[in-house]
């Protein structure tokens, strides 16, 4: 059973984007349980006391907090939920690509767009628990999430993999073979900025003329690279 937050300041936008959520389920064969906040700074105790949502629909304007800023809380905390935000204005949708939102929806919004949004949101669910490595370390083996990657670098043939929480992983393996099945797991997630690199697009902080940044690494680009690497990380953002 799915367990969907809405939070939203407008009561009576609560109660439409519930029907049309509650309408998907029913073509679907989806259940779920809602959880409605007409207060973001009541949302924002429940995520503190780590409340638990698979997917959360959540308003960007609302008095008090940007819908923005909870979402980052909410990847602070490391809560893996869907986020899917409602807003009157587009001016946010880079904000919200920069939490890792599911979908984005303008306000009036149609049945149509709940239904595009609940369809990315239960997909990136589905991929979630299946994209995986089984990784030949020394002494055995280790599995990793792939989101759970930051970023890989190269020391010879020795691969070491940063991952989110801090932790490192070491790895006997070519980059180019890492990248290769990073590819087939998760086309196009994983790029190399610079020889000896691999970087998780979803991790990054920012990108700079000569550098970027993924968690608390800088990483620097090759000469000249700043504008087609750009321009691939925003291809890949919106095609999400």
């Amino acid at each position: 059973m799915l367990r969907i937050a809405i939070c939203d300041d407008d009561r009576d936008q609560l109660g439409l984007i519930k029907m049309a959520i509650e309408t998907y389920c029913g073509i679907n064969g989806e259940s779920a349980v809602y959880t409605l906040y007409d207060k973001a700074f009541d949302f924002i105790d429940d995520i503190e006391r780590h409340r638990p949502f698979d997917i959360v629909f959540l308003d960007i304007c609302m008095p008090g907090m940007l819908g923005t800023d909870i979402a980052e809380q909410m990847r602070q905390e490391k809560m893996a939920c869907e986020i899917i935000f409602l807003t009157s204005s587009d001016e946010f949708a880079v904000d919200a690509f920069a939490v890792d939102a599911a979908h984005y929806i303008l306000k009036p919004f149609t049945q149509e767009q709940i239904n595009t949004a609940m369809d990315r949101a239960l997909e990136r669910i589905r991929l979630r628990g299946s994209r995986r490595m089984i990784l030949h370390i020394a002494g055995g083996i280790r599995v990793v999430q792939i989101d759970d990657i930051q970023y890989i670098a190269s020391n010879g043939h020795i691969l070491t993999l940063y991952l989110k929480d801090g932790s490192t992983v070491e790895v006997r393996q070519t980059m180019t073979a890492m990248l290769a099945d990073l590819e087939s797991l998760a086309p196009r997630q994983f790029v190399s900025p610079i020889k000896g690199y691999i970087v998780n697009q979803r991790e990054i902080c920012y990108i700079k003329t000569t550098h970027l940044k993924v968690g608390d690494k800088e990483i620097p680009l090759t000469k000249g690279g700043y504008k087609p690497f750009k321009d691939r990380y925003f291809d890949y953002l919106f095609s999400l």
